[in-house]
């Protein structure tokens, strides 16, 4: 599993439409991602960050060769943001179901 981070400052007066925006790009996502979140700071409230796990690194890199990451990136750039991007390999992990 592979998992990216795509972060960004968001302010007040977009909250609202960073949430709807998010919700409908969630219709088209790509069959890659297995799971994704959109998260805000309790700490920093304007810092938002889009947390997705991939199948693969590999399952991120085709998706990326397909422009379909752009979509999460403008939506932050739409907001007035300038994203930052983290990867990470999933090493461990626990799921409760």
């Amino acid at each position: 599993m592979y998992a990216t981070i795509l972060r960004g400052q968001v302010g007040r007066e977009n909250w609202g439409r960073l949430q709807t925006e998010y919700e409908k790009l969630l219709l088209s996502k790509p069959e890659e991602v297995l799971e994704t979140f959109l998260l805000q700071s309790e700490d920093q409230p304007n810092l938002w960050e889009i947390v997705t796990l991939w199948r693969s690194e590999k399952a991120f890199r085709k998706a990326v060769e397909e422009k379909k990451t752009e979509a999460c990136e403008a939506l932050f750039c739409d907001m007035g943001s300038v994203p930052e991007r983290l990867h990470f390999h999933v090493r461990r992990g626990f799921e409760r179901i």
